[in-house]
């Protein structure tokens, strides 16, 4: 957020020979956080997101967490069966994707929202969104759900707060 505020022009991303900057990350991330807001997902519930790695991937995961919700990252690479069961172990309900990637989940009861479709926002929205996302953001809320193979060979789901992420990363 400090260097979105003192450098919006600077690079926050680069693909290929392709570049991102911290205002269009945000702006993106944004628009994707009040399309999420709009499906009415309970708070501090995961939202899958299935998408290649690059500049969407960026947007997906910044938005999710902007809208005061957790991510779980559905892999491309994953098998078929692999991928249901973990959607309908994890019972999200929601899952950002792509247009080509959405066809993997078209088996699951998820409500798929596609990354290049953007809904076109209203002001009232946007602040009805910001104040959403000021007020939902704790340390004891979930940031990611990560699944393991589980002893069994049966994938289990282990729900990370904001405040574990940062201690494995700082602590």
């Amino acid at each position: 957020s400090s260097d979105l505020n003192r450098t919006p022009k600077a690079i926050a991303a680069i693909q290929d020979s392709k570049y991102l900057t911290y205002e269009e990350l945000d702006q993106g991330a944004q628009q994707l956080a009040i399309q999420i807001h709009a499906q009415a997902i309970e708070p501090n519930q995961p939202i899958g997101i299935l998408l290649e790695p690059g500049f969407q991937l960026l947007i997906g995961l910044m938005g999710i967490l902007k809208s005061g919700h957790g991510y779980l990252a559905l892999d491309p690479q994953w098998p078929q069966l692999r991928l249901q069961t973990i959607v309908e172990e994890s019972r999200i309900s929601l899952a950002i994707t792509s247009r080509q990637l959405g066809q993997r989940l078209k088996a699951t009861d998820l409500i798929s929202m596609c990354i290049e479709d953007p809904t076109p926002t209203t002001r009232e929205a946007e602040i009805k969104s910001t104040q959403k996302a000021s007020t939902g953001h704790r340390s004891d809320l979930l940031a990611y759900v990560l699944f393991t193979s589980g002893s069994t060979g049966t994938p289990k789901g282990v729900m990370i707060s904001h405040a574990a992420a940062i201690n494995r990363l700082y602590g």
